[in-house]
Order: structure tokens, then sequence, then C-alpha cells
């Protein structure tokens, strides 16, 4: 969870990418170095230039591969969203959160159940704004929602029609006297 304004949209996938490229960057640098000291001695042939080049193909292809797995779903991880709820708290809980890709497909939110066996209590409404920029949520409780009153943790989630079982965000409330 982050505070509104704290990241800029894009900002965890941009540093997964860049780490990724320096990495490819640092590979390639350290290959031209082991090569440098046949090349200033005369001693690089066409043998050792196509054994580079073959290399060179093959990192090329593992650091695409590596950048579409890097920024692909495939390598999905949910955003968590933590909300608090005492009787300092005014209104309902809410958070805005950095979505670690951008959404494709309709967001849709399920209820906050409690955790916990025996807990006897009803589940709560859990409510989200569209989604602003790109990336960034605001989830809260639902509007009207009375706070429980036992504490108890809550969980909840966020998911796209089309991948449910995939969830966005992971939402847990805590709530406390």
């Amino acid at each position: 969870m982050t505070d509104e304004g704290s990241n800029y949209p894009g900002f965890e996938l941009q540093q997964r990418i860049f780490s990724h490229y320096a990495a490819g960057l640092k590979q390639v640098s350290e290959r031209m170095n082991e090569a440098w000291g046949k090349v200033s001695k005369g001693q690089y042939g066409w043998s050792d230039w196509m054994a580079d080049l073959s290399r060179g193909a093959a990192s090329q292809v593992q650091f695409l591969e590596e950048l579409v797995r890097v920024s692909s779903r495939d390598d999905h991880r949910p955003a968590w969203a933590r909300l608090s709820w005492s009787n300092a708290t005014m209104g309902v809980p809410s958070a805005t959160v950095d979505l670690l890709r951008p959404v494709m497909g309709v967001l849709e939110t399920s209820s906050l159940t409690p955790i916990g066996a025996g807990t006897g209590r009803a589940n709560l409404g859990l409510a989200i704004t569209p989604v602003i920029d790109g990336n960034r949520l605001r989830i809260a409780v639902a509007e009207g929602t009375q706070k429980p009153v036992a504490p108890c943790t809550y969980i909840g989630f966020v998911a796209t029609q089309e991948a449910r079982h995939t969830p966005e965000v992971i939402v847990l409330l805590d709530v406390r006297d």
C-alpha cells in the first residue's frame, strides 16, 4: 500500500524492466572485456567472432524472453491494500494502491470476509473507484457500512471478470476497538 501520489503510474514495472536491462548490459560488457585481450594482441580470429556472435544471439533471445516474463501477466503478483478501522477512524477506511500492471478488463470486488474459524461475523462490502492513470486504484469499505463491534481481520479481493482466480489486489481490513 502506498500513499496517494507516492509513485507515478507504472513505477514498479519500470524498475523491474530497467533492472533487467542493466543486467543485460553488464553481461554484454563482460563478454566484450573477455574478448578484448585477444583483440588487443591480434589473436581474435573468425572462430572467436563466430563463437561470440552465437553467444550474443543466444543472449539476446534470453534477454527478450526474460523481458516478456518480467512485464507479462504470467509473473502475476497482486498488490496488497491494508485498511484499518478503529474508533479513531473517520468515515470508512480507504487506501489508494498502485497496481503492478495496467488492468486488462473490468474490475470487480468480492465482499470482505472475516478470517478465522467461528467468527460468526457478517461479510462487509468493498468498493473501488475506476482505475486512475492506468494503474492507481482507490479501495474502500462500502459507504454506509457499520463498523463491526468486535475486533476482527477481514480479507477481500479485487479481480478482473476475466481472471477471477488471480486477483489484482488482496485487501486486508483490521477492525480494532
